[in-house]
């Protein structure tokens, strides 16, 4: 039943009379679509809470999520985007919540210490421009949980998986710490590609109250066998670590975000799942101490340079290479660099390198050099973007890029093979290249 109160005569009254409930239910989802307060930040998109628990279990019995309408963009794009908000909300009602840490069952079905659950430490050795600072940060330390970040990261004294120490009380505190896992769905905040990775599923199942289907776990490229430095230290201490022994900072980046988007260089995300460029952008101040990264940028005023960082304050401003929208100022279509959308394909005067977006195709580099378009005395170049999204197919134990619904197939035999391209399409001849990634990377076992 649902009982109502009088503010005025403090009389409690029935409001709607008890039902025969969910038989067979384990759980109860009630969603919503209503702004309330919480919305009122474009960066919020929905939130979501448990409302009942067993007092026998502590699991979870019943929760609800809101998802801000203004947020409710009606555009296959954003399919993958609600699907994976409402995942995200889900697994906060049925565990993942700080509210709920607490109540952790252990392998006996005890209650666990809440000290067995989260733990913070304070590292003095963090790394900034300026020197070394306290850096404060809590971590989940449950047993499924530090097995996964382990092995992720290939760091075997690793204390646990980092949660988020910044934004509001719904996003400290209850989320992973987006700079040490990007996109994995239950970061803060989602910037691209959002996966469910092991991690999400090894803190379920550390809950006690659920069994877990770890087959079902999505890949997370972030990170991967990068090491204890990645998963503990600032990206400030890789970056400069990495340059001295003159080696690629990845998964961080140094180009800085131009204001013009015609002048974009672009990239590949981890996964080649998209078109990618850097986040790396200049603030009108300068950054908290803690958070200022680099000792250098090329062109850039050294007197300025504790303003760069990352466009992403939840990755502690650590710049990445990020998906994006580009918006054509002729007719106005917003398309996205996501490789894998099919509405995605550039208009046909801007495809200077026949790029093919859809299920089958992958984000390659294209090397320093531009694309052209020639047509008699006609001639265009791409401005300066280096990469784009192309067919390909996995065959014959080789990697093979695609050209104009396979017309034309091209062989990979090795990691950073050039494949040269001239070709006529529809009036216009094009030129420029294509950079081979290793076959594995894309075809897995069958590149053997």
């Amino acid at each position: 039943a649902c009982f109502k109160g009088d503010r005025f005569t403090g009389q409690i009254y029935e409001e709607f009379k008890q039902g025969s409930g969910a038989p067979d239910a384990d759980f109860i989802i009630y969603i919503a679509t209503m702004y309330d307060s919480n919305c009122g930040s474009n960066e919020t998109v929905a939130f979501a809470a448990h409302c009942m628990q067993s007092l026998e279990t502590g699991r979870p019995l019943a929760g609800h999520t809101n998802i801000c309408p203004n947020q409710l963009i009606r555009r296959p794009r954003n399919h993958h985007f609600l699907l994976s908000t409402l995942k995200h909300e889900l697994a906060h009602a049925l565990g993942m919540s700080a509210s709920l840490f607490g109540s952790f069952r252990d392998e006996n079905g005890r209650k666990m210490p809440k000290s067995d659950v989260v733990q913070s430490f304070t590292f003095a050795d963090w790394y900034t421009r300026l020197g070394p600072v306290n850096h404060t940060v809590s971590y989940i330390v449950t047993p499924n949980v530090k097995k996964y970040a382990r092995q992720h990261f290939n760091c075997s004294t690793l204390i646990g998986a980092e949660l988020e120490n910044q934004g509001s009380q719904g996003t400290a505190g209850t989320h992973w710490e987006k700079r040490v896992f990007e996109n994995e769905g239950m970061a803060g905040t989602h910037t691209q590609n959002p996966v469910y990775s092991g991690l999400t599923l090894a803190i379920m199942q550390d809950t006690g109250w659920y069994e877990v289907e770890h087959s079902l776990a999505e890949n997370l490229h972030w990170g991967k066998n990068l090491g204890c430095d990645f998963a503990q230290k600032s990206c400030a201490f890789w970056i400069r670590s990495r340059r001295d022994r003159n080696e690629s900072i990845e998964p961080f980046c140094d180009i800085v975000k131009p204001k013009d988007q015609k002048a974009t260089r672009t990239r590949c995300t981890l996964d080649m799942n998209s078109v990618s460029q850097c986040t790396l952008v200049e603030y009108e101040e300068d950054l908290p101490i803690e958070y200022q990264i680099y000792d250098s940028l090329p062109d850039v005023d050294p007197e300025l340079i504790g303003r760069y960082g990352g466009s992403v304050s939840l990755a502690d401003y650590c710049p990445y290479q990020q998906e994006f929208e580009w918006k054509a100022s002729r007719n106005n279509r917003i398309r996205d660099s996501r490789c894998f959308l099919t509405e995605n394909t550039p208009d046909r005067n801007i495809n200077f390198a026949m790029e093919e977006y859809g299920p089958r195709s992958k984000c390659f580099l294209h090397g320093n050099t531009s694309w052209i378009m020639k047509k008699c005395s006609h001639f265009t170049q791409n401005v300066i973007s280096t990469s784009g999204c192309h067919e390909f197919l996995c065959q014959d134990g080789l990697l093979w890029i695609t050209l104009l619904n396979q017309t034309y197939k091209y062989p990979c035999f090795k990691d950073g093979q050039k494949i040269s391209i001239r070709k006529i399409w529809r009036g216009w001849a094009h030129e420029g290249m294509i950079i081979c990634p290793s076959c594995p990377s894309i075809c897995g076992d069958k590149a053997d």
